[in-house]
């Protein structure tokens, strides 16, 4: 598909959220038919200026894809239509004699890193969006004024420092679209200076498929560094030191391990001899279902050598687009100029009102109720697929965190042929193969955000429909 072939593309401007959008454009015409299996896409370069959007939107939107198993990116080769999808692949009489009456809606069960979005606090955080907007001083309109609120930055920075240790000056704090902008941003200060062939990033393996392509698409040669039931291990990763290093300390991505304190120690270790920055995505650490969370990474960094990243996307809800970085002071002007040229700034409006949100303790209050709501999701999900699996699954514990690993014990299973037909049934479950860069292993990740009310029965159904098809 060229670029003048995405005319029927159309994203509206009032919404912000452009690159979900762009998802649905795309994931839609693949599950039509109307973009075969192998078909090649426009590179992101060409598809952002033809949408005249920010590149970065595109960056995500291929990312987010790709992680969902609709794309093939290889190294070094254009971006296709993943070569197993067979369209139509939802076929909506299909999907109603199932039981289900909407096939867009049902196709989201299980999806990993979804909230669960109907206990959002709607009209709480409407209260606090009006007095913020009510009150938004002239400056904070103005072409001239800090992308960055000010009050908003206070209100993460004290919220770190209480609930994950963080230590950081308010000046640290960089307010961002998404985390995949910051994690961009990041990678390309970082690789400027850099002879391409000591560009190098370690990420964990299995590791998030979107921050692997954003490092790749940085410039960076990407490392996947195994990970066991202590995180990742630095020890295990020879060849080139790393340049920057990106981790999911709390909860890692998707295996839902947290690093120890020998690994972590091991990693700022390698970091300091190595001259490395490591990127700590702290993105789902306000979950924690058993004993008491483990501070953040950048806590016990004494180095300034971390740089931490969060995000209101889990917490709260994705479309708000807000994400924050705690940026080491070295790195400050760099990041903060990058942010500016690049126009990479949450909206004024939204960034206000999450101000009056935190402020108030609404944060606080919302973040106990939504960790008992998960538990109990949690909980449910990991017994029925224990109940019902009979012996398919090696099952995380699930400790933490919105996402559930499930690896198949038959590693020549095609989880992601599995993936496929379970999207048949209104499954948005994603094969965990996806996550590794080498050495693969079969399994499924589910979310527990999206989940139905009898958890239990539908897990029952699902396997039936596994077992039929592994039979």
């Amino acid at each position: 598909m060229s670029t003048s072939q995405i005319g029927w593309i159309t994203l509206d401007r009032t919404k912000s959220d452009l690159t979900a959008q762009l998802c649905h454009a795309l994931r839609e015409r693949i599950l039509a038919g109307e973009l075969q299996s192998g078909a090649r896409l426009p590179s992101t370069r060409n598809l952002a200026e033809a949408l005249g959007v920010a590149r970065s939107t595109a960056v995500e939107a291929y990312s987010r894809l790709h992680a969902e198993g609709f794309l093939d990116a290889r190294e070094g080769s254009s971006t296709r239509i993943a070569s197993y999808i067979s369209p139509p692949i939802i076929q909506r009489g299909f999907v109603r004699n199932l039981g289900t009456a909407d096939a867009t809606e049902a196709s989201r069960l299980f999806v990993p890193g979804s909230p669960a979005l109907e206990n959002f606090p709607d009209k709480i955080w409407a209260r606090c969006l009006a007095k913020s907007c009510r009150n938004l001083a002239s400056d904070q309109l103005d072409y001239l004024a800090n992308p960055n609120d000010k009050r908003l930055r206070e209100a993460i920075c004290h919220h770190l420092a209480t609930r994950r240790g963080v230590s950081a000056q308010t000046t640290q704090i960089v307010v961002m679209p998404s985390t995949a902008m910051i994690v961009d941003t990041i990678a390309r200060v970082v690789i400027r200076g850099i002879s391409t062939k000591r560009a190098c990033a370690w990420i964990e393996e299995p590791g998030y498929p979107p921050a692997q392509a954003l490092l790749k698409d940085a410039g960076f040669n990407v490392v996947g560094v195994p990970c066991d039931d202590q995180g990742i291990d630095v020890s295990r990763c020879d060849g080139l030191a790393p340049k920057l290093i990106y981790v999911t300390p709390s909860h890692q991505y998707p295996t839902g391990v947290t690093m120890s304190l020998s690994r972590r120690l091991d990693l700022l270790k390698c970091a300091q001899a190595n001259g490395s920055l490591i990127i700590e995505d702290d993105y789902d650490s306000e979950f924690q279902y058993i004993g008491p969370a483990i501070a953040s990474l950048q806590s016990i960094d004494r180095a300034q050598n971390v740089v931490y990243v969060g995000t209101f996307s889990k917490v709260m809800a994705p479309g708000l687009r807000v994400a924050y970085a705690v940026v080491p002071l070295h790195l400050v002007d760099a990041v903060l100029t990058e942010q500016r040229q690049r126009g990479l700034s949450a909206a004024t409006h939204i960034q206000a009102g999450l101000y009056t949100f935190l402020a108030d303790g609404h944060l606080r209050a919302h973040i106990r109720i939504m960790n008992r709501l998960y538990a109990a999701k949690m909980s449910q999900l990991r017994t029925a697929l224990l109940d019902h699996g009979q012996g398919v699954f090696e099952v995380a514990n699930g400790h933490g965190g919105l996402q559930l690993a499930a690896w198949f014990n038959n590693r020549s299973v095609s989880d992601v042929d599995c993936v496929s037909r379970l999207g048949q049934a209104g499954y948005g479950i994603a094969p965990l193969s996806t996550f590794y860069l080498s050495h693969a292993r079969p399994g499924l990740l589910f979310g527990i955000g999206r989940t139905p009310d009898d958890i239990n029965n539908e897990v029952r159904r699902l396997i039936r429909l596994l077992l039929n098809y592994l039979a």
